[in-house]
């Protein structure tokens, strides 16, 4: 069965089988993670339009949307799209929590736990019909 890794800085999947090859045209970065074979089907096809493929921080990838599509959505689309967001934001609120609860959070983490609830609060509050343009809430970073 086949391993397959992810480098954030090269932004890149590799199959370990052939790690000697990459190392040897210089093109192995140096940190790579393994990832699932579910994570490498998911990600690994052309995305959908308007979206393009988010890694986390903490490794979490996820299809974001491109907000510029915002302006051209229709209502469900909308709706949709704020739903994803939330979940987003909710998914990284709880992984900072459970890191809380076993190794308490550094201060950036504590700051990036501020910033993800004052986007989920911003997100909550939305107004889908007064918004006609793609003034959606900032993604923290």
């Amino acid at each position: 069965m086949m391993t397959f890794v992810y480098s954030i800085s090269a932004n890149a999947f590799f199959i370990m089988d052939l790690k000697g090859r990459y190392q040897s045209s210089n093109s192995w970065p140096d940190d790579v993670k393994v990832i699932s074979d579910e994570i490498w089907q998911a990600f690994t096809v052309q995305p959908a339009a308007g979206k393009r493929m988010n890694v986390s921080k903490a490794g979490v990838f996820s299809w974001k949307v491109l907000l510029e599509d915002a302006l051209i959505m229709k209502e469900e689309e909308k709706i949709w799209l704020k739903q994803c967001l939330l979940e987003q934001a909710e998914r990284e609120i709880r992984l900072l929590s459970v890191v809380q609860g076993v190794y308490g959070l550094k201060e950036s983490e504590k700051c990036r736990v501020t910033a993800f609830n004052k986007y989920l609060a911003d997100l909550y509050r939305y107004d889908l019909k007064k918004s006609d343009s793609a003034d959606w809430p900032s993604f923290p970073e």
